[in-house]
């Protein structure tokens, strides 16, 4: 999946890797997932724009579940709700209820930002 040769550079050109790693999560491949939605959110937060930050970060939140995951899809709303409407309800329409229940409750002393996702 290397689109970076096409010449697009920035992460919000070409999203590929948010979808991607949300495919593999419903898959339950998140050893897949987790790189390419790490990825997309590294170059989410060097480019800087608030919106492209805001629609990165549902992925990782998916793909981390528990605690963690929930952090990041709260991160996502306080961004994009000034920002997106359109992309908060998107955000919001993959939250945890999407997921098996049992990926989202909080893991025993998880605190912190997600060792894949940030």
């Amino acid at each position: 999946m290397d689109v970076g040769r096409l010449g697009f550079s920035t992460p919000s050109a070409v999203p590929w890797r948010a979808e991607a790693a949300l495919v593999y999560t419903t898959l339950g491949d998140n050893e897949e997932a987790r790189p390419l939605a790490g990825e997309r959110l590294e170059l989410a937060r060097a480019f800087g724009r608030p919106r492209t930050l805001g629609i990165s970060l549902p992925a990782c939140g998916l793909v981390e579940g528990g605690g963690p995951g929930l952090e990041l899809l709260g991160e996502a709303v306080r961004t994009l709700e000034r920002q997106s409407p359109l992309e908060l309800a998107r955000a919001l329409s993959i939250g945890p209820w999407r997921g098996a229940p049992a990926r989202w409750q909080p893991h025993p002393g998880a605190g912190g930002a997600p060792a894949g996702c940030a």
